[in-house]
């Protein structure tokens, strides 16, 4: 008896590291029953600001096989719940071949069984970025000049389950205070925006729609993501500046076959003419600098 329990520990241990399909490594099942301190790293490969690398240590306040254990009991109309995402905090930092650094820390809440959730984000950095003109009439004389954007980040939101539906109506406020600097050696004649240091801040609230049903919030599978935001910065709010942004992101994942899913991406981004340089919208796409 004592040998079986010690080969079924070993097994289910095994389990946790590796796929029992194909044998090979496999941390998802460890993770699943992870609660507390959690470090992840990551690559860095954001043509912006060269290779790199980021290290985070996250905090989750429950772990994910709880959150599905709690949810696989029906309620008493016979339903089962929503698996709803673990509270989850952290601190993170990176550093890339340019010189680029930053960091901060963050904190997703979830209450009332999923029906609240809060984002609270603070973010320093110093970027070393490359700007390649707005389009339209402005056009730089020149491919490209490089600037620096050093400062910080704040951001808070809350977002409301509408009833029991997949749909979430949250409010945030954003807050940011950023030196630029541009940097060339030539003797062009520029707009005074290009030759002058300047310190810009901007602040706004917002309102967003959001359309949820993935399957985690981790490493989805299954479901749709998609958002609607719209931010309004104003002076009354701590802005120099009165602008308009406005954002609507969708993502969908499909199962395919047995070792396939269909990953589908749409971005939409929408500023006028008031909006600082460094916040238009721009390319977010693997191997293509994001000031494009």
């Amino acid at each position: 008896a004592d040998a079986d329990t010690d080969s079924t520990q070993i097994e289910t241990r095994r389990d946790l590291f590796f796929d029992r399909q194909d044998g090979q490594l496999d941390l998802s099942g460890w993770l699943a029953t992870q609660k507390g301190f959690l470090p992840i790293g990551s690559v860095i490969t954001e043509p912006a600001v060269g290779y790199g690398g980021a290290l985070g240590l996250l905090f989750l306040h429950d772990s994910i096989a709880n959150r599905a254990a709690q949810a696989a009991v029906p309620n008493p109309d016979g339903t089962l719940p929503r698996m709803s995402p673990p509270s989850a905090s952290g601190v993170v930092g990176f550093l890339t071949e340019n010189g680029s650094w930053g960091g901060g820390a963050f904190h997703n809440g979830i209450f009332l069984e999923d029906h609240l959730r809060s984002l609270s984000v603070f973010f320093y950095n110093e970027l070393e970025l490359e700007f390649y003109g707005i389009g339209g009439s402005f056009q730089l004389p020149i491919e490209k000049i490089d600037y620096s954007l050093n400062g910080s980040f704040f951001r808070q939101q809350f977002m409301s389950r509408v009833a029991d539906s997949d749909v979430f109506i949250g409010i945030n406020y954003k807050y940011a205070s950023f030196d630029n600097q541009f940097k060339f050696d030539t003797d062009l004649d520029l707009p005074d925006f290009l030759t002058q240091p300047r310190n810009i801040k901007t602040a706004s609230a917002g309102m967003a729609v959001e359309y949820d049903t993935r399957n985690t919030t981790f490493t989805p599978d299954k479901g749709i993501n998609s958002r609607l935001e719209g931010n309004f910065f104003e002076e009354a709010l701590g802005s120099d500046r009165s602008f308009f942004k406005g954002s609507l992101n969708m993502r969908g994942w499909i199962p395919m076959k047995k070792r396939f899913v269909l990953g589908l991406r749409w971005d939409n981004g929408a500023a006028d003419e008031d909006t600082p340089f460094y916040m238009l919208p721009s390319m977010d796409q693997r191997g293509i600098s994001l000031t494009r």
